[in-house]
């Protein structure tokens, strides 16, 4: 009898990868007014925190400092996570 082959349920490594993997952006401190890039979200998390409504927090290793991200920075961020889904 031949073996018959069951597809996978786990993730692709790709898809594993994405996940898990920092997404970087910039975000500008308000208190040295200078972009620090964040790296602190997965995309599913960003993603989760851009649909259900709370703050984005950004952070600033100069200034030691904690904001939340803008509402242009968080348009922004949706726009790019939206063209990058569109490519895969």
């Amino acid at each position: 009898m031949a073996a018959t082959a069951k597809p996978s349920l786990a993730p692709s490594k790709w898809s594993e990868r994405r996940n898990t993997k920092p997404f970087t952006f910039f975000s500008m401190c308000p208190v040295c007014r200078e972009e620090r890039l964040q790296y602190a979200y997965t995309r599913r998390a960003l993603v989760n925190l851009l649909q259900s409504g709370p703050m984005v927090n950004a952070y600033c290793t100069k200034c030691d400092r904690v904001w939340h991200v803008s509402a242009q920075e968080r348009a922004a961020l949706a726009s790019v996570i939206s063209a990058l889904r569109a490519l895969h």
